[in-house]
């Protein structure tokens, strides 16, 4: 196919006149050597133009070579070099005699030209057989443009006509073919005709090739078989043979219809010949001064239904031919042939799952082919051609429509992980295309520009860990040395379980920072943090992630940095707030230890006048109020720790939360029930103690836990949610002392609020909380004195609810057998609190479901 498609172009183009006849060909000439009737050389006349500190040589059609020409001695009709026509050879400025080669020229000229009637046939045989060069003293004529003339091959004029234009030179050459056809005759596979079959096809210029270098070539004797050794074997006739060489290198030759792109040349043509469709085309693969401008309304014209233009014909057959040098042979890569309108229709396809959000410096809207396949190159390695296969398959695989290699996905991801995270338009976009085609991802949920409703969690991965590094950037004055990208990006995308915890942990302190530098942008940063991490519809970050899901964080990462770059719309609405994926059910310890300390953090921010201000950092002086914190949130203080070592912060945040409910309770005393309701609900879930460490996944579930439950505190409808209770899991059977001691406090607490008459301006608990928990023998002598009060008082009002509650602390303090430490030590205080909380939100779901009716504790 691709022979004939070659020859059948021949035809075409011979009717127009733009290729050579059998046995001619174009070939770059550099110097005319300008004769007289007497065969003496006049001038060396240089025809190379410089440009730029380059020769640019003139082509012209002469005689077809013979064959390729490696170290032996074979000449050229016409057109030669100087070894070849003037019997020197120049090399590092200096001659050297080449008279084998002079006379070798002599005696073809001869063969050709001898009894030819022309004036300038015999002045040319004339001239080889007068001339001669004196290597010690060369005359002016040859020295005066010798670097010039020494670059390629130099033709024969007299009275300013060419040799090659004579008409009689020209018969002669023909003649002179004819003669010299060698080999068998048999019926070409090609053109179907009895012809010679060449034993050797001539030469393409394929860059990057060895001169000469062959398509078709059997040129070793184990390709000998039936007789037949040589190209004999593929029985392509001479007429074909010619054409379809002839064709190569002419395309290889117009810019217009080949380009190169790594070692391989990529040659397009159309079957007319038109060079319109190699125009539109050639855009595709690579920038020019217009391509960019005709793909735009080609891209246009056929988003609409419309033709591309008048003169080009959508069912126009076009092939694509790619060719990559090979030795002295040059291997077909791969041939295409399709419709010029599905190849555009497979172009546009291309590029609408190539659509990403690009930066505001790139000027244009496609990504060209050699700009896209330059991504899979290191730019630091001495070879910066792409691999010729990867090239190949992936042009072949957009014509076709067909899913993307393999190793195009691979090669890119490579490159961003040994860059350290360098995401750039290009690869983001490669990687969006490559998953919406080979793995089928939905278009709605990859796409143009930031999803933020995304429920994907490698790609809200992703936009989380873009929105840690811009925290980081922001909150550090000058340049980084080193940003969490460069330390992270291949970890996190790789393993987030192992990384993500540290991350955010350490981006408390990034807000803080910002916080004191530039508020508004601390509010920004800190709702972007919590809105992405509330829609991780997970109580965990993945351990792992494999390559696809690795993308999906590419494209994450890309677009919201790309975001946090465009400029500010004013008219820009606001983005939609992502569904909070919020777990009150679950029995994941880490997870509700991190939804804990987000409550016990609000709790902190209600109970205060004015909002906490990072500016001033420091306990208060007062021994009294050590507990307490001035200017700053449990969050800057304890959230590392709490991630990491439960049981050494929650005892004291605790008791610190009783001052803060404390406060709210005078402040509004609403919230002050849903906050203190909320904690208790929590603890429930708690399986009895605090963990004395946690290991990264724990830390992760603690990160995602806080992170939820504060976006779901902080929405909007925060005040309309539901409240549906969870069940207590109160262990009425646990016999730790601190954990009874728990549930005793709780329940003295229950009977000193049902006993008053009125609402009390302080309990026992805004009392006595802390020193319960911290030093239960210096307290509960005196709440058991005043709980008999108390019990008194309510039998007067629920006699039921005063001989049920009575019963209850007798059988709690017969199951303490008199333990009332004198001090305990911060496990034993979280067992007490956990205890307290879980006593009361079971004394809550009794009293909702007016279960407390008198005798003893179901």
């Amino acid at each position: 196919m691709i022979i004939k498609s070659l020859v059948d172009l021949y035809d075409e183009m011979a009717k127009k006149g733009t290729v050579p006849k059998e046995n001619w060909a174009y070939w770059e000439v550099s110097g005319v050597l300008d004769l007289d009737e007497e065969g003496n050389l006049l001038s060396l006349i240089p025809v190379a133009e410089s440009d730029k500190g380059k020769l640019i040589k003139k082509s012209m059609l002469v005689p077809q070579a013979f064959l390729k020409r490696t170290s032996g001695i074979l000449p050229n009709f016409l057109c030669d070099n100087l070894s070849y026509f003037l019997g020197i050879e120049y090399k590092k400025d200096s001659l050297k005699a080449t008279v084998k080669k002079f006379e070798a020229a002599r005696k073809l000229h001869h063969q050709v030209l001898d009894g030819v009637p022309s004036k300038i046939a015999q002045a040319i045989l004339k001239y080889f057989d007068t001339f001669q060069t004196d290597i010690d003293h060369p005359s002016n004529l040859i020295t005066a443009h010798l670097k010039i003339l020494a670059t390629g091959n130099l033709v024969f004029r007299l009275d300013g006509e060419y040799a090659q234009d004579d008409v009689l030179v020209q018969n002669a050459w023909k003649s002179y073919m004819n003669q010299t056809l060698e080999g068998e005759t048999r019926r070409c596979i090609i053109t179907g005709k009895e012809d010679y079959i060449p034993e050797i096809h001539l030469g393409i210029k394929l860059p990057g090739a060895k001169p000469g270098a062959a398509l078709i070539s059997f040129n070793d004797e184990s390709y000998t078989s039936y007789g037949l050794d040589r190209n004999g074997n593929s029985a392509v006739g001479e007429e074909a043979a010619f054409k379809y060489v002839t064709t190569l290198n002419y395309l290889l030759s117009n810019r217009e219809s080949h380009t190169g792109i790594g070692d391989v040349q990529f040659i397009y043509w159309a079957k007319s010949a038109d060079k319109q469709y190699q125009d539109i085309f050639g855009s595709f693969l690579t920038k020019s001064e217009k391509s960019d401008e005709i793909i735009h309304n080609v891209f246009k014209r056929l988003s609409r239904g419309q033709m591309i233009d008048a003169n080009i014909n959508a069912n126009e057959p076009f092939f694509i031919l790619g060719l990559t040098p090979n030795a002295a042979r040059i291997s077909a890569r791969f041939f295409l042939e399709n419709s010029f309108g599905s190849i555009l229709s497979n172009l546009q396809k291309h590029n609408e799952r190539m659509k990403m959000a690009k930066p505001a410096y790139v000027d244009f809207d496609f990504i060209h082919f050699y700009r896209l396949v330059q991504e899979t190159v290191d730019k630091k390695s001495k070879d910066k051609a792409p691999k010729s296969a990867l090239v190949g398959d992936l042009l072949v695989s957009v014509l076709n429509n067909a899913p993307y290699p393999e190793t195009l996905f691979s090669s890119i991801m490579q490159r961003i992980q040994a860059e350290r995270g360098n995401v750039s338009w290009e690869r983001a976009s490669i990687i969006k295309a490559f998953l919406l085609k080979n793995r089928n991802y939905k278009v709605e949920n990859l796409t143009e520009t930031l999803n933020e409703k995304s429920s994907s969690v490698p790609y809200n991965l992703g936009r989380l860990f873009g929105a840690l590094e811009k925290l980081q950037q922001d909150s550090t004055e000058g340049e980084l040395n080193t940003t969490i990208k460069e330390q992270y990006f291949n970890s996190a995308a790789a393993s987030p379980a192992q990384v993500f915890p540290n991350l955010i942990v350490s981006s408390s302190n990034h807000l803080r920072k910002l916080r004191s530098k530039n508020f508004g942008a601390y509010v920004n940063a800190d709702k972007l943090i919590g809105n992405i991490i509330s829609s991780l519809n997970d109580e965990f970050f993945p351990r792992t992630m494999n390559p696809d899901e690795q993308g999906e964080f590419v494209i994450g990462y890309y677009q919201q940095r790309q975001k946090f770059f465009e400029k500010k719309n004013g008219n820009e609405e606001a983005a939609e707030i992502p569904e909070v994926f919020l777990n009150e059910h679950s029995l994941n310890e880490s997870y509700n230890l991190g939804r804990l300390f987000s409550v016990l953090e609000k709790l902190q921010q209600d109970s205060e006048d004015d909002f906490l201000d990072s500016t001033v950092v420091e306990r208060s002086s007062s021994p009294k109020k050590s507990n307490r914190l001035v200017g700053t949130t449990i969050k800057d203080q304890f959230f590392k720790s709490a991630s990491v070592s439960p049981s050494r912060v929650f005892p004291n945040l605790l008791m610190l939360s009783s001052n803060h409910l404390r406060k709210l309770r005078i402040k509004n005393t609403g919230l002050y029930i849903v906050d203190d309701k909320r904690i208790g609900e929590i603890i429930n879930l708690l399986n009895g103690t605090f963990p004395q460490m946690m290991n990264f996944e724990q830390q992760g579930s603690f990160v995602i836990g806080y992170y939820q439950q504060r976006r779901k505190l902080f929405a909007k409808k925060a005040e309309n949610e539901d409240k549906a209770s969870l069940l207590a899991r109160l262990n009425e059977s646990a016999i730790s002392k601190p954990y009874v001691l728990g549930r005793l406090f709780s329940i003295l607490e229950v009977v000193q609020q049902d006993s008053a008459d009125e609402e009390l301006n302080t309990t026992i608990k805004d009392r006595y909380f802390s020193a319960a928990a911290m030093s239960p023998g210096k307290v509960y002598s005196q709440l058991l004195m005043l709980s008999k009060y108390h019990l008194r008082k309510l039998n007067r009002k629920n006699y039921g609810a005063s001989i049920y509650w009575s019963e209850l602390i007798e059988q709690l303090t017969k199951r303490l057998a008199g333990f009332y430490p004198k001090i305990m030590n911060t496990t034993e205080q979280g067992e007490f609190m956990i205890g307290y909380y879980q006593q009361r939100q079971k004394i809550f779901e009794k009293k909702k479901d007016s279960e407390i009716e008198g005798g003893t504790e179901e």
